[in-house]
């Protein structure tokens, strides 16, 4: 990599290499670093002003040292800025001589023969500028030890971009010029970063692409009783050494029964009612000692878990009130609803239905009581709706 006098070093050596081919035909021709509108040799000018007006990142190596820092700040990898530098190439001269036309076929020659910036001509015109002047400022510069080499490429320049850049300079005759793109230079910060430790053992593992593919979950509703309850997963590669069966938040790892087609599994003990998903998880284990990591994901597939209920009514001095009691508890946050639908209706009547919210719920509660103002005296079907999972209906008798 190199220190930030890359840039100017970059200037100074293609200076050097401007110079001599110049020299071959126009004599007394000069090269200079300036703008073309502060150019002045003689009467005419005679040379070529060698004025660098853009800088931009490089496409293919802007980002390849990112991220640099951790969260805390500190260094991992030594910061570098990619840059492509952008030369406007005007030559001044005799024009009934055609000096800036033979000045710039000696460039444009000089530059398409060799292209490239090498590590000697870098060193060349280090060691020329130090001979002229101990303390210059190529001296320090280390360009020469940069892992790409600077190249150097003619860019198209159509009439509208071309005036467009000339418009920069003020009141200035428009001169004969060309646009050279010096690609790449790498700038590097001067921070150190934190060293990693070093590997003392490594553990590589390599297995075939496996993804596990869910299809369907039978039984699609099953009831969440106060035992077990187990569902089976149907798909295609659902077996692995090491695996489990994610409800959620919630884990339970399959049985010996467990075959690449189909996981037989019992659902955990905390699961709640309501619409449910499962997704099978593989892990490898890696490491030292083996430590599970976690490799591919099954697509998550849904199933209604239903709650079991029993009703039973009541008339205590709050009111008429229907008390639910389900085989699990059910959840403080967990939308509850109870639906009532007369049976059997009275002939010639349409049957009566009626539904009510339960609020209020702050624990884990397996008896939800409703309070059921203005029902009449029937036998009702009632079910209780868990975030939208229904249970089967209920016989309760309101006298």
């Amino acid at each position: 990599m190199s220190n930030s006098l890359a840039i100017a070093t970059v200037t100074a050596t293609l200076s050097q290499i401007l110079q001599t081919a110049v020299n071959t035909d126009v004599a007394g021709a000069t090269v200079r670093t300036v703008r073309p509108d502060n150019f002045r040799d003689g009467n005419p000018p005679r040379g070529v002003s060698l004025f660098l007006y853009q800088v931009s990142p490089n496409g293919a190596l802007r980002n390849m040292d990112l991220p640099t820092r951790r969260a805390d700040g500190a260094v991992m990898e030594q910061p570098l800025a990619a840059l492509d530098l952008h030369y406007l190439l005007s030559f001044f001269g005799d024009e009934a001589q055609m000096e800036p036309q033979r000045m710039l076929g000696n460039v444009v020659s000089a530059l398409h023969a060799r292209p490239v910036l090498t590590r000697e001509r870098i060193r060349a015109a280090a060691a020329a500028a130090v001979a002229a002047d101990p303390n210059h400022f190529l001296g320090r510069s280390d360009l020469a030890g940069q892992v790409e080499l600077v190249r150097l490429t003619p860019m198209p320049l159509g009439l509208e971009d071309l005036s467009r850049l000339w418009s920069v300079f003020f009141q200035v005759p428009y001169s004969l010029s060309v646009i050279y793109q010096a690609s790449v230079v790498l700038l590097e910060a001067r921070e150190r970063p934190h060293a990693a430790l070093p590997v003392q053992s490594r553990s590589v593992a390599a297995l075939p692409l496996r993804l596990p593919q869910i299809e369907q979950v039978t039984p699609q509703s099953p009831e969440l009783v106060s035992g077990a309850v187990t569902i089976t997963i149907q798909g295609q590669n659902l077996l692995a050494p090491s695996m489990v069966v994610r409800f959620g938040a919630l884990e339970s790892t399959p049985g010996p029964t467990a075959t690449d087609t189909e996981v037989p599994i019992t659902l955990p003990t905390a699961i709640l009612a309501g619409v449910r998903t499962a997704q099978v998880i593989h892990f490898l284990n890696i490491g030292e000692p083996p430590t599970p990591h976690r490799i591919f994901d099954s697509n998550p597939a849904a199933f209604l878990l239903r709650p079991r209920i029993t009703a039973s009514f009541s008339n205590p001095a709050a009111g008429p009130t229907i008390t639910v009691v389900a085989e699990r508890p059910i959840g403080p946050r967990q939308q509850v609803a109870l639906f009532l639908n007369e049976q059997p209706p009275i002939a010639g009547l349409t049957p009566r239905a009626f539904s009510f919210d339960s609020t209020g719920r702050v624990n884990d509660m397996a008896a939800i009581p409703f309070l059921v103002p203005g029902v009449p005296a029937a036998t009702y079907w009632a079910r209780l709706r868990v975030d939208g999972a229904e249970s089967a209906p209920q016989t309760v008798v309101i006298p």
